[in-house]
């Protein structure tokens, strides 16, 4: 499966918003919810634009690397708990943020 990231510019075109996408269908885009400058005109900017690649290049690796073991006993370091307590942490912190949205 291949996942590609797609942007599209923002309505003033002072930003570039990515996507990745492994198809054209619905539930086959996923809004990543970064954005670099179109024409960055300070170093902060320029900056900006080089860690939000290298984060988006990150992104996109994970998701393949959870696309290709989805039919396999393979899991990806990223998604792997080392014990139960770590999981179980993260398990009451969604839940916690779950109860606050609603």
């Amino acid at each position: 499966m291949n996942i590609n990231l797609s942007t599209k510019l923002s309505r003033d075109s002072k930003k570039l918003w990515y996507y990745l996408e492994w198809g054209k269908g619905i539930g086959q885009r996923k809004a990543t919810g970064i954005y670099t400058w179109t024409r960055p005109k300070t170093k902060v900017e320029k900056n900006h634009n080089k860690e939000a690649q290298a984060i988006l290049e990150t992104k996109r690796s994970q998701m393949v690397l959870d696309q290709h073991s989805i039919n396999s006993s393979y899991v990806p370091q990223h998604k792997l708990k080392t014990n139960f307590l770590d999981y179980y942490s993260d398990y009451i912190s969604k839940i916690e943020k779950l109860e606050i949205d609603t």
